[in-house]
């Protein structure tokens, strides 16, 4: 894996699509496909996101520095591949954290109003999922891990 600083992000400017209807109707195809695989069992969740195409000249770096001053308590990221191009986002979700010896993450799933008090068995199936698949990952590096239960934040 090579090390890639800030001053390297780059873009590859795709023209921005002239018709809505098209990339609706794109997304909604693509989010039967992943219907399909849940169904079929193959997956138990899979997180779609959709590609935002700028139409001029763009600063990655600028922008990234926009992401951390506009979240500062979100986990922002830039990366960059050949062969998924440029993403560069903000989550509210603790990718990890490392600090006194002990590492932190966090399985954040579902979003409510906040008019809303209460969740779904969806939400809580979900957020099971993502917060198995953490646990899998850091057992196979930590010598303890500590699940904590789910709890409700408000986070905007």
């Amino acid at each position: 894996m090579r090390s890639v600083t800030l001053n390297e992000l780059k873009f590859e400017l795709q023209p921005k699509s002239t018709n809505q209807s098209d990339d609706r109707g794109q997304f909604v195809a693509y989010i039967n496909y992943i219907l399909g695989k849940i169904d079929q069992g193959e997956v138990q969740k899979i997180v779609p996101s959709r590609s935002q195409f700028f139409g001029a000249a763009i600063n990655g770096l600028d922008l990234f520095k926009k992401n951390i001053a506009k979240y500062p308590d979100a986990f922002c990221y830039a990366l960059q591949s050949k062969e998924y191009g440029t993403w560069i986002g903000a989550s509210p979700e603790t990718f990890f954290d490392f600090s006194h010896g002990l590492g932190r993450s966090m399985a954040l799933a579902g979003t409510l109003p906040l008019q809303s008090q209460e969740f779904s068995l969806k939400e809580f199936t979900e957020q099971n999922i993502v917060a198995q698949y953490i646990q899998h990952i850091l057992e196979k590096y930590a010598t303890a891990v500590d699940i904590q239960k789910p709890r409700t934040i408000k986070a905007a």
